[in-house]
């Protein structure tokens, strides 16, 4: 194993446990937001949050109840997808040990993953330097530390990774199991199959193209199906998942393509802004605007099937909601992180915007183990 990897490797898992301890030391420091955690859903309905309640704040609630309690018809919970529910659920099973510590294990489990897979994939095809740096931005994103929470942006990662990884190598069995269980892990799993259609190979690599990018449609196709088959098992409506998007109040409707200009006035005009509000954020709309900016460049330094990967799961989503949670879904955009390791060379430039990265992170975390809204 290469240096440079065993190194990413321990920084990953050292800033992981990092965030376990913050949470700790807030929750001892800080207020606990008491009246979010009783106005939103928690299971069990417990009136008195301890600092257990820390490590499973917000939509943890809803994995860790369907990791025990299963899909139910008419359940605001089946809006969740369910590969990491499943997931806790059999480590819970073979180990005894309690969902939450199992959640949290497989959360910095699939980080480590994550961190590996964009490793290689950067090594491949450009340098260990790009490689290292890659990694750096990609744990010092603001919103990172929810890939080492019980929620699903590790375990995506980690797939979409593992698919253009094993995509470019040939390697087409575990290229096929990554894109049938991005299908399975949440809602933008499936659009990933728009990207996996981008690629080009040149050489004697390039017969049997046409194939392989139908192996890989399949794979995605098969994913989504077996995600319909299964939630029309557990609560008999195939489309349940989408129904229950009625409980949340992030609006997300595919209704919204056909009225770009409403969505567009909504979001941007009519907005009542505050810095980071659920439905108001000034902090997600300037997001979605920066990766918006940044799309030609991505395109002519990264190439076309990355490209489409921040635009179909960066942008395509935004399109579909009133961007709820935006600063969290852009930790998964991986292909910036990559333009930025390969954009940034100056040393001193680099270290000072990191480390507000970090610093930014380490805030953030606090406020959301804390059950302030975040993301």
């Amino acid at each position: 194993m290469k240096k440079g990897l065993i190194r990413v490797l321990g920084i990953t898992l050292l800033v992981k446990l990092s965030s376990l301890a913050m949470i700790f030391i807030g929750y001892k420091l800080f207020p606990f937001q008491t009246g979010n955690y009783l106005a939103n859903f928690h299971d069990p309905a417990q009136p008195v949050p301890t600092l257990l309640t820390a490590y499973q704040t917000w939509d943890a609630q809803h994995y860790l109840y369907l990791a025990i309690h299963g899909y139910q018809a008419g359940a605001p919970s089946n809006a969740f997808f369910p590969l990491f529910p499943l997931l806790i659920r059999l480590g819970s099973f073979l180990t005894g040990c309690p969902s939450w510590t199992i959640g949290l294990f497989l959360s910095i489990l699939l980080s480590l993953l994550a961190s590996a897979f964009l490793y290689l994939l950067v090594m491949d095809l450009w340098d260990e330097r790009t490689a290292f740096q890659a990694c750096l931005w990609c744990l010092a994103f603001p919103t990172a530390f929810y890939s080492g929470l019980i929620y699903t942006e590790s375990l995506f990662l980690f797939l979409a990774l593992a698919f253009f990884y094993f995509s470019r190598k040939g390697l087409w069995f575990p290229a096929f199991s990554s894109a049938f269980f991005l299908s399975l892990s949440r809602p933008t799993g499936i659009l990933v199959v728009v990207a996996s259609l981008m690629g080009r190979e040149k050489g004697p690599r390039a017969k049997g193209m046409f194939s392989r990018k139908a192996l890989m449609v399949l794979a995605f196709s098969l994913g989504l199906s077996l995600y319909l088959f299964l939630m029309g098992l557990w609560t008999g409506d195939c489309f349940s998942g989408f129904s229950a998007q009625r409980f949340f109040v992030s609006h997300n409707q595919f209704t919204n393509f056909l009225k770009p200009w409403n969505w567009f006035t909504e979001n941007f005009i009519q907005n009542p802004y505050t810095w980071n509000g659920p439905q108001t954020s000034f902090l997600n709309r300037a997001a979605l605007v920066g990766v918006i900016v940044l799309l030609p460049f991505l395109h002519r330094r990264l190439g076309k099937d990355l490209f489409v990967y921040v635009l179909v799961v960066g942008v395509g989503p935004a399109l579909l909601s009133d961007m709820m949670s935006y600063i969290r879904y852009a930790s998964i955009l991986f292909p910036i992180f990559i333009w930025a390791a390969l954009g940034i060379k100056n040393g001193i430039l680099q270290k000072i915007i990191l480390s507000c990265f970090f610093l930014a992170q380490a805030c953030l975390l606090i406020a959301h183990s804390l059950n302030y809204w975040v993301g």
